[in-house]
């Protein structure tokens, strides 16, 4: 959360999909949350990614590892990226 919230427009650029307007966007939000993200790091929240130290074997044992997976049209309940990210933590 410190890496992101200290990134610069560039180097949110970088990342796929995030484009100048998007990163100005998530740059003003981070903003406009750090007193809150301050609170909870103080109550003991910590942001990590949920596949962060497995091997390609725990990896392997998701139930959609190795699928590519396509989605057309909308999922109810999810925006297009919560359905992309949850698709991904399932190995997809």
């Amino acid at each position: 959360m410190d890496n992101l919230s200290q990134a610069s427009i560039d180097e949110l650029c970088a990342v796929e999909r995030i484009g100048e307007r998007r990163a100005e966007v998530i740059r003003d939000e981070l903003r406009h949350l750090l007193p809150l993200i301050d609170r909870l790091q103080k109550q003991g929240w910590r942001w990590t990614d949920e596949n962060y130290g497995k091997t390609a074997v725990d990896l392997a044992d998701l139930p959609l590892s190795g699928e590519t997976v396509v989605i057309t049209g909308s999922v109810p309940g999810y925006g297009r990226d919560e359905v992309n990210d949850l698709i991904e933590r399932l190995g997809g």
